[in-house]
Formats: structure tokens, sequence, C-alpha cells
């Protein structure tokens, strides 16, 4: 497991759905669990293409900490569709740590009327 501490802020971007992404190295994930313990702070993300393309990617952070569990994908990256974001203001960038991220504000931030 790759272990990147204090990555910063990243780039999130609020899907049509109104859920949170997060986009690292041209590649989207999503939050699939998330573990509230004693620091609130521990996130579980997997790849989009997750159930469409069956890609094992995922990633866990804990605060402001990344950990790559998995960092193989089984198809192309998502550029276009993270400069499309980025074009529309479908995008924030935010610490990690969910304690800080006002995941509201974010949703607030980015307008949801993807085409």
């Amino acid at each position: 497991m790759q272990h990147v501490r204090d990555c910063g802020p990243q780039l999130f971007i609020i899907s049509r759905k109104g859920g949170t992404l997060l986009a690292i190295n041209d590649f989207i994930y999503r939050s699939n669990l998330r573990r509230f313990g004693p620091l609130g702070d521990k996130v579980y993300w997997e790849c989009i293409h997750n159930r469409s393309k069956k890609c094992r990617s995922r990633l866990k952070t804990i605060g402001d900490d990344l950990y790559v569990t998995n960092d193989v994908h089984n198809h192309v990256g998502d550029r276009q569709r993270i400069e499309l974001a980025r074009r529309s203001d479908h995008t924030a960038l935010w610490s990690l740590q969910p304690s800080i991220v006002d995941w509201e504000k974010v949703t607030q931030y980015c307008t949801t009327d993807f085409k």
C-alpha cells in the first residue's frame, strides 16, 4: 500500500446526482464508505468505473494522508471529464479531511446542472 503524507488540497467534482467525487492523477473516485472513528476522518474511495468496467482501483484517505490500496486501472484516464467539470464550475479544491470539508458547502459551491 502506497502512502502519501499530507497531500494538501485535492480536486473534488460534484456528480450529476450531487455526489462528491475525488479526482487524482486523471482518474475519478467516488466515496463508497466513510468511517467516522475517533477523529472522524477515514474515507474509502473506489474508481467510478468499478461497476461498469470492473475497475478495482481504490484509495483510502485518513485526514490529509492518502493511501493507495490498488492503483491499477483497466481503462484510460478521465482527463476529458475532469476538464469538462473544471470548465463548467463543477469542481472545488478542498482538504481531504472530512472534518474540515464542509460537504454541503462544496455542493453549494459547485452547480449540479451537468449536461
